[in-house]
Order: C-alpha cells, then structure tokens, then sequence
C-alpha cells in the first residue's frame, strides 16, 4: 500500500513539474476594457463575432465580464511565448482584414483600455482543467514599494494555502503601472457563497494578509459564452 502511494505522489510530482514547466517562461497579458453599462448587449454582440478571428491568431486564457468590484468592465488574458511573438501576432492582427473589419464596431463601444503583462510565480501553474460551472474571481495584490520578490510571493502561498482557495494562476506584473509591487491571481469557486470564494475566507487569513499588502482589489467575475473557462 505505502509503495502504491509512493508511486501515486512521484507521479504527481512529475505532472507538477511538466505543467510547471509548459508555463514558466510564458508571457501573460492582463486586459482590462471599460465599457457604459448601457452598451453591454451591443458590446456582447459585437465580441462574439470578433473573438473567434481574435483566437485564431493567439490562445485566450479567459474572458470575463465583471459583475462586482469593477462593474462595466471586461477582463481577459492572453498568452504568449514572448514580447517579440506578441509584436508579430499583433501586427498580424492589424494586417487581418477580417479582424478589422469585426473588431472597429467593438472597439467603438469603449471607453477605455487598460493593460499589463505578467509572468507567473516560480510556485503557480496555470489551471486549464476547470469544470464548468461556478464563479470566477480576479484578485490585485498591491505590496509596498520595499517588499521583495520574496515577501509578496511568501504571503501569497500562505494566504492561498490558509483560505484552501484554487488558484487557476499567480502572476507578477512585468510591466504596467506597478512594477514589481502589484500581484495578479484568477481564482474559481463552486459558486458565490462557496468557501473557496476568497471574500469569504476567514478573517485570520485576511489579517495576515494585511501585514504584508498596501491594498487588495477584488473582482467577481462571469465568464463569457466564447470563454476558454465556462
């Protein structure tokens, strides 16, 4: 039996460190679109239409509409090999007459556009296989401008480890506005009121959290019908 279980855990290891190497060196890019309430139907239309051109180019990690914490917003991330991969796929992107073509009445229902690239922690992987179903969750950690590298990925382990919460992937901002201060996580529970939604971990995990962020902002997230994650 104990040989048995050896075997099952060696096993898993290696999954972990196949899986961990698969992402390592990724390059994820955060966007975050801004769009008047009112336009939301026309919005969803519009995108179901000029998302598919949009993947045929690059995979998508996800693409989500907020429903709390960032309201009239839409949330997406992307995946790339490198910055050079992500300047030839969105030059691609512009010479693609197809894409133009359905993605000008989109763009013109926004009303602002945000983003920044991210790298995942040495300890995260990216989850893909998700079951359908639940709720979504985009969390920002903002760190002072002294914690090391060291500190905010300690903290975050713990947070996640002490709420038992499923992290679909942790990311470091690489560049944006807060390099080197803020942290990204995408996160995914049964539904609203299950125990894995971060919101609703205990406060012992939050006060400990407190100790080492400057600020948490958290965002409740449905997944788009065109979503990777459903």
């Amino acid at each position: 039996m104990l040989q048995v279980l050896l075997m099952m855990m060696q096993s898993s290891i290696r999954q972990f460190s196949s899986a961990a190497r698969r992402y390592a060196d990724k390059l994820y890019e955060l966007r975050v679109y801004s769009f008047k309430i009112s336009n939301t139907k026309p919005l969803v239309k519009e995108c179901k239409e000029a998302l598919p051109i949009r993947y045929s180019h690059s995979p998508g990690l996800g693409y989500f509409f907020a429903e709390i914490g960032g309201i009239g917003e839409s949330v997406h991330i992307w995946e790339y090999e490198t910055y050079a991969q992500r300047a030839a796929i969105r030059k691609s992107l512009a010479g693609d007459p197809g894409w133009n073509d359905a993605a000008a009445p989109m763009l013109k229902l926004l009303e602002k556009q945000e983003n920044v690239t991210m790298r995942l922690f040495p300890w995260s992987v990216v989850q893909t296989a998700v079951a359908p179903g639940g709720v979504y969750h985009l969390y920002t950690f903002s760190f002072p401008s002294e914690s090391s590298m060291a500190t905010m990925s300690e903290s975050l382990q713990e947070f996640i480890k002490e709420a038992d919460l499923t992290a679909l992937g942790v990311w470091r901002e690489e560049l944006g506005k807060n390099i080197g201060r803020n942290a990204y996580a995408l996160f995914h529970s049964p539904d609203y009121d299950s125990a894995k939604n971060p919101a609703l971990a205990s406060p012992q995990a939050w006060e400990k959290l407190a100790q080492t962020t400057s600020n948490v902002h958290g965002r409740l997230l449905s997944p788009a019908e065109w979503s990777s994650y459903q």
